[in-house]
């Protein structure tokens, strides 16, 4: 049985923001499962268009840097940019003030952020989804994505202490 979905997947600064129709593994995937459905279609580095993304699930926030191959042209903004490799990586400096992290949003069809089903496993003899415990929101987090919803990435950052 196929879950198919015609979703967005935008990448905010490197000039990806692409709506495709791809299959999804199951009818409550995590961010992780529709990011692989999207590279499946898009491709990987080696195609204008492709992008690649790299996590580390032993760190407090996984996501490590995301990559696109842009072929070029107008951004959203008006501007015309490049064709080229782009590359946005999380920047953590021990006893910095400011700390880049990476921080994604889901998005409905009307544009309204949807919270996660908070899943930390699911029992293997009942199927059931088990909440309590260490909650990952990139490998953990369950959404129902429906059609035409969007998952929007963005390289933040976060001022641990004052620093006026």
């Amino acid at each position: 049985m196929t879950n198919m979905k015609t979703m967005t997947l935008e990448f905010a600064g490197i000039y990806f923001r692409r709506k495709l129709e791809v299959e999804l593994p199951s009818n409550d995937p995590t961010v992780q499962e529709v990011m692989d459905a999207f590279q499946s279609v898009t491709g990987d580095l080696s195609n204008v268009g492709g992008f690649d993304y790299h996590f580390d699930l032993s760190t407090p926030n996984p996501m490590k840097s995301i990559t696109h191959n842009y072929g070029g042209g107008v951004s959203r903004s008006g501007k015309t940019k490049d064709a080229g490799i782009y590359k946005l990586t999380e920047l953590v400096v021990p006893d910095a003030n400011t700390v880049y992290a990476w921080q994604y949003y889901v998005l409905d069809a009307k544009n309204k952020r949807v919270s996660a089903a908070k899943v930390t496993g699911i029992d293997p003899v009942t199927g059931e989804y088990h909440y309590q415990g260490k909650f990952e929101p990139f490998t953990d987090a369950r959404f129902e994505f429906d059609d035409d919803w969007t998952i929007t990435w963005r390289l933040v950052g976060i001022v641990r202490q004052p620093n006026a």
